[in-house]
């Protein structure tokens, strides 16, 4: 979830029952069973694996159905300190905004 206001605490409870905290990432941080202000967006990640170069595929493969079955809408990918998104669907990761045919002026849009 990326940037989505709400104190999330439903969510947070129920992640809290199947990862550990330090799993659940909140605004870039490790989750320390902070409230989450309300007012404010926030977003909220989940730390699955951590890979080594050459894991196998069938592993990977695995794992990519586990984040489907959480209802993912895209895959976050820390590789040598970068971020890299991979969205699930043709779909704004910001807002939700779903493309039935990408076109040009798509990458402009604001959402609403």
């Amino acid at each position: 979830m990326i940037n989505v206001r709400g104190s999330h605490q439903a969510l947070l409870n129920l992640l809290s029952n199947q990862f550990y905290n330090q799993d659940i990432i909140i605004d870039g941080k490790s989750w320390k069973r902070d409230k989450l202000n309300p007012n404010i967006e926030h977003s909220i990640h989940l730390k699955i694996a951590k890979l080594e170069k050459g894991t196998k595929l069938k592993i990977i493969h695995t794992i990519v159905k586990q984040i489907e079955s959480l209802g993912s809408l895209g895959i976050l990918i820390n590789y040598d300190k970068e971020e890299i998104l991979v969205p699930k669907f043709i779909v704004s990761l910001n807002c939700g905004l779903l493309f039935r045919k990408l076109e040009p002026k798509h990458f402009h849009q604001l959402c609403s």
